[in-house]
């Protein structure tokens, strides 16, 4: 039995594989309080409920992380910062560029938008190119944004519109064809017609 004693101690040793615990805990910050509290609960209580408290903070984590890389800002169309091929935008017109999962975490910087613009600029184009998907939370504020600036009597275009996204859009009981549009130019050429 001494010997048995032996072997599980040996086995347990190997099996806790502390050198990766204590290398997980030297990794950022927000990852090392889940893998703290996971493995309290495992102690305290049991491994079930671990595995649950853990499952839900990884996924509270997760949304953190994805509403951190969403970016809504103003395009630079001119300087040595501009992108290659960008249209310069006449008086009157604000260009935004939306970046990343437009979903509930992210929808608050949607809605800054409305602070961006002033009086002058008639028309606002907003391109979500890199938009890869986007919730009914950020379908409800897109809506709501077009409808204060429509309410400003500004025109509102969104450009550059993936096809999944653009279905959704679609499907919204605020949506118009003419808000759609392939690019910015089409977007400036209607927006002068």
């Amino acid at each position: 039995l001494a010997c048995l004693a032996g072997i599980l101690v040996v086995v347990a040793y190997n099996m806790s594989e502390w050198r990766s615990f204590a290398s997980a805990l030297k990794g950022h910050r927000y990852d090392a309080t889940v893998l703290l509290v996971t493995f309290f609960i495992t102690v305290v209580f049991d491994l079930v409920l671990a595995i649950e408290v853990g499952m839900v903070l990884a996924a509270f984590l997760f949304m953190k992380r994805m509403s951190d890389i969403t970016e809504l800002k103003p395009a630079l169309t001119e300087g040595p910062e501009a992108e290659e091929g960008e249209v310069k935008m006449p008086p009157g017109v604000r260009l935004f560029d939306v970046s990343g999962p437009l979903f509930f975490g992210a929808a608050q910087k949607f809605q800054d938008v409305l602070t961006e613009i002033n009086d002058r600029e008639q028309v606002v184009i907003i391109r979500l190119r890199h938009v890869p998907m986007i919730d009914a939370t950020g379908m409800h504020r897109i809506g709501h944004i077009v409808h204060q600036l429509e309410r400003q009597h500004k025109r509102v275009f969104l450009t550059d519109v993936r096809p999944s996204v653009a279905q959704e859009i679609r499907q919204e009981p605020w949506f118009r064809e003419q808000l759609l549009v392939a690019d910015t130019q089409e977007a400036l050429k209607r927006s002068q017609a």
